[in-house]
């Protein structure tokens, strides 16, 4: 009921969380279609008047010395009536009534929740589901890549390997209630949304690459990330097939990252040189090496290259 006070109850987690973190969800009347309530993330949350014929879920985020775990997602409440001319109690009854609770779901920092949530949330979390072949994850804080059970949400920074698999990543746009999906394949990325501006998500190459310099490439997190990324051991070149249909995304290697909306493109890394090709659709290919920008079209390809040392 309007007024009232909601209180989360800790889920069953394994590994000793020792923090937990919160959001609140406005959802449709059958527990549906649910957005993020903008700055419900304390432990309790009071229904307002915003919220009545409507129900409420509550995510929880466990986090130990290893790092985060996946999400879990409460039941959601009775539909929430809108207060009566005498203002009842808190904790009173009415059909709003009752504690949200997380569900009852064995996590740690280092296993992911058999059906977690699936409610990404702009700039802090995402929705992987494996289409084919073999998928793993590495949550972000954590060390082991583990396997990914279907469908599930992840927390954004998260690396995922899908060097021999087919996944689909979903994200939430700016607009509530909205969210988009791209099919990633063909090699290990890290993920990262932009929390402001146009919302974009950046497919980060991040396989190990043998012999590589470091470079330094100022050009924004995205960027920033794949440059940093360890390059002591692995093969000598690594790539990612990205296809989607609307949207905001982009990938980032050594010497480049795209920004598209609508297409199927590949990025691939060597040490000195990275190439983007265009299968279809357009993308906007930026040349870290050599700050350019230029558009592809559908069977184009471009390459940047690290500049030699004098």
């Amino acid at each position: 009921m309007e007024g009232q006070t909601l209180s989360e109850a800790h889920g069953s987690w394994t590994n000793d969380p020792e923090v937990f973190s919160y959001q609140w969800f406005e959802c449709s009347s059958v527990g549906t279609e649910c957005s993020a309530i903008s700055g419900a993330e304390a432990q309790t949350y009071v229904l307002t008047a915003a919220d009545v014929g409507h129900t409420i879920k509550v995510q929880e985020i466990a986090s130990n010395r290893g790092g985060p775990s996946g999400p879990a997602t409460s039941a959601a409440t009775a539909v929430v009536q809108g207060a009566p001319s005498s203002v009842e109690s808190p904790g009173g009854g009415g059909s709003g009534g009752g504690a949200a609770a997380t569900t009852a779901t064995t996590a740690s920092a280092s296993t992911i929740p058999s059906g977690s949530s699936l409610l990404p949330i702009v700039g802090q979390s995402q929705t992987a589901s494996v289409i084919s072949g073999t998928v793993t994850v590495r949550l972000k804080g954590t060390t082991k890549f583990v396997p990914l059970p279907g469908t599930t949400t992840i927390p954004d920074g998260s690396e995922v390997e899908a060097t021999n698999g087919h996944v689909l990543i979903t994200v939430a746009t700016l607009t509530t209630g909205k969210t988009q999906s791209a099919e990633v394949w063909g090699g290990r990325f890290l993920i990262h949304q932009e929390r402001t501006g146009s919302g974009e998500t950046h497919f980060i190459l991040s396989l190990p690459l043998t012999g590589c310099p470091r470079v330094a490439l100022p050009h924004g997190t995205a960027a920033a990330l794949a440059a940093s990324a360890k390059h002591s051991s692995g093969p000598k070149s690594r790539h990612l097939w990205v296809s989607e249909s609307g949207g905001s995304w982009g990938t980032n290697g050594r010497y480049v990252s795209t920004t598209v909306e609508g297409t199927r493109w590949l990025t691939l890394d060597e040490c000195n040189r990275s190439e983007v090709t265009v299968a279809a659709g357009k993308v906007k290919v930026h040349d870290l090496a050599n700050n350019k920008t230029k558009v592809l079209t559908a069977g184009k390809s471009y390459v940047a290259a690290r500049r030699p040392s004098r």
